[in-house]
């Protein structure tokens, strides 16, 4: 299949099934990078984020916009990690964050900062963000087998027994793989389907 029919599958995929709210703005800091966790611009970025993932619908992505600033891994891990232990947790079940960050000036930060907010509270925290090419990427403790699957999935093919026939993978072993990925807020199952020979399937969307 040709990469603009792979791009068209995608597009009507999340079409069907997500939504974009409205983003959370950090404010830019007259005194340059933001170093402090406690800084009130920082707080109530999470407060903000967190209260709007609680007030969405089921199926909405929270854009959080970094546009303008640079933060700390410290600041990052202190808007994200909250939030990202939310949706792990299920607290926000069904609603999910990216991170634009146009210069691509937080992405380092971010990655080292949920490293750490990962192992401090034993809990893989992972994001999806957009940089300079505005392209989704993953930033945090991310295996390979978690972001290969977040790319098959972001490519168009959502289901686990394609995923299963392109990786030479059992059902069950697919399956597997993409509820991972579920779990770490990267995917999102709003349907079932029938599938041949009975029995149903989860039909995945990217978060992006």
């Amino acid at each position: 299949m040709s990469h603009d029919s792979l791009t068209l599958k995608a597009m009507k995929t999340l079409a069907r099934g997500l939504s974009r709210t409205s983003p959370v703005v950090v404010k830019a800091s007259a005194g340059g990078m933001y170093t402090d966790p406690e800084a009130p611009p920082v707080q109530q970025a999470r407060g903000e984020l967190l209260k709007k993932l609680q007030a969405s619908a089921e199926g909405s992505v929270v854009p959080l916009s970094l546009e303008g600033v640079e933060l700390s891994a410290s600041c990052i891990a202190a808007i994200l990690g909250p939030i990202l232990r939310a949706i792990v947790d299920k607290h926000v079940e069904g609603r999910f964050v990216v991170v634009r960050d146009p210069t691509g000036r937080n992405m380092w930060d971010a990655d080292a900062g949920l490293h750490k907010e990962s192992g401090r509270t034993s809990r893989k925290l992972v994001c999806v963000w957009r940089g300079i090419q505005d392209v989704p990427e993953l930033v945090g403790p991310v295996d390979d087998q978690v972001e290969a699957t977040y790319e098959f999935v972001l490519r168009g093919w959502n289901r686990h027994e394609e995923l299963a026939t392109a990786r030479a993978l059992s059902i069950q072993a697919a399956s597997n793989r993409l509820s991972k990925a579920a779990t770490l807020g990267l995917l999102y199952s709003p349907e079932r389907e029938a599938v041949p020979g009975g029995g149903a399937q989860y039909v995945y969307l990217p978060v992006a």
